[in-house]
């Protein structure tokens, strides 16, 4: 009769976890399917990776031609690449709250 007894109590707190945890996976789909679609996240991280890549080549090139103008090599090309770096990530901010303005 114990062992009935043992054996249900071991069970509740397994049969709690699975309760909550179906609970919280049925909230977490709905919201996904609601406010996530997986192209829009392929699009955010495409424009963000973009845009990024994109100004980090264009400061470092931008640096390299100032520098073979004003013969001193690797100060334009430093200047340009932290210039390129701080333009991306002020760009991928832009667009990561352009994105989510509306959620």
């Amino acid at each position: 009769m114990m062992g009935i007894f043992t054996e249900t109590l071991c069970e509740v707190p397994s049969l709690l976890f699975c309760l909550i945890h179906t609970n919280l996976n049925h909230e977490d789909v709905s919201m996904r399917q609601n406010n996530r679609h997986p192209l829009r996240a392929m699009a955010i991280m495409t424009a963000i990776s973009s845009q990024l890549v994109g100004s980090v080549l264009i400061g470092v090139f931008a640096g390299r031609w100032l520098d073979r103008l004003a013969d001193t090599e690797p100060l334009f090309l430093v200047i340009g690449l932290l210039l390129g770096l701080a333009v991306g990530i002020f760009a991928m901010l832009r667009t990561v709250r352009q994105f989510y303005e509306g959620d």
